[in-house]
This record gives C-alpha cells, structure tokens and sequence, in this order.
C-alpha cells in the first residue's frame, strides 16, 4: 500500500482527538470520585477500593 499524506495526517488528527478525549473522561472520573468521598461523604471511593 503507497503512503498518503492525507491519511496519515487523518489517522494523527483522530488519534491525538481520541488521546485528549480519553484524558479528560479519566480526569473527570478522579474528580467525580473525590467529590464522592469529600463534599458528600458518602462510601463510594472505598466501595471502588473493595473497602467496607
């Protein structure tokens, strides 16, 4: 298969989209789960560490 620029500047484009995209979906989960455990003080954070 002959390289293509155009393609490989695609498949870099959806690649760095889908990296940030998993970056901030991680984040907002950390950030979700401290809110969990500081503001509501509820037992989610150590439910998710298998802790009672």
């Amino acid at each position: 298969m002959p390289f293509s620029e155009s393609w490989s500047d695609l498949g870099k484009t959806v690649h760095g989209i889908t990296a940030n995209a998993l970056l901030i979906a991680l984040g907002l989960h950390i950030v979700g789960a401290l809110k969990h455990h500081i503001i509501d003080k509820d037992n989610t954070l150590t439910r998710m560490f298998g802790k009672k």
